[in-house]
């Protein structure tokens, strides 16, 4: 559970908000960028980055991701009337890929930003939620046989803040996220933690951050 978190930021997030969706500025007019192929290289940037929430889908025709893994399988928990953030998140990066796709193609620089930002947004959104909402989780577990498997699931998101990306900026620079996992680790770990230090931390992102 923690490897697979850590790996929803840093291999999925990373690649969507710092990668791929930063490299907007390559040639979009040759159309043989790769043999054999009718896609520019910057529609090819701009697809890698919806593969890493999408690759397993098996369909691109609607918002619901089947088959979803890390990024996209918590993605697909954030629909309409979800009982999470309450925020129908899947609907609104699906959109907002289209649209941005859209204005790859039609060369429409200003278009694409506004896209690209409602994608790093809310994706980053749907990480911290979960990372608050494990930290809570394992805090009302504690003493029970849940406890660890949340602890480990909270590690992993809270390891992925650093790679959310609200407006151009993470929620929580690498050092902060090196310091929360620090007091996480603390000790003799998960068996030394207590509610407490759980629902403050889960306070702090809560704090830093505003699910709309």
């Amino acid at each position: 559970q923690q490897f697979a978190k850590m790996l929803i930021g840093a291999l999925c997030l990373e690649q969507v908000n710092y990668d791929y969706l930063t490299k907007m500025d390559v040639d979009n007019e040759d159309r043989a960028y790769s043999d054999g192929n009718v896609y520019t290289k910057r529609e090819h940037y701009y697809d890698e980055a919806y593969g890493y929430v999408y690759g397993l889908d098996d369909s691109d025709l609607d918002a619901d991701i089947n088959n979803g893994l890390l990024l996209g399988k918590y993605l697909n928990k954030h629909n309409a009337g979800n009982s999470y953030s309450g925020v129908d998140y899947r609907q609104r990066v699906y959109d907002a890929f289209k649209k941005g796709r859209q204005a790859v193609v039609d060369n429409c620089q200003e278009e694409l930003d506004l896209q690209i930002t409602e994608i790093n947004n809310c994706l980053s959104k749907v990480v911290a939620w979960h990372a608050q909402s494990y930290l809570t989780s394992a805090a009302d577990a504690y003493l029970t046989d849940d406890f660890h498997h949340d602890v480990s699931e909270a590690w992993g998101f809270v390891y992925s803040l650093q790679w959310t990306k609200i407006d151009g900026a993470p929620l929580f620079s690498h050092s902060q996220v090196e310091t929360m996992l620090e007091t996480l680790d603390s000790g003799a770990g998960a068996w030394d933690l207590v509610p407490s230090t759980l629902n403050d931390m889960a306070t702090d992102i809560n704090n830093t951050v505003t699910f709309d």
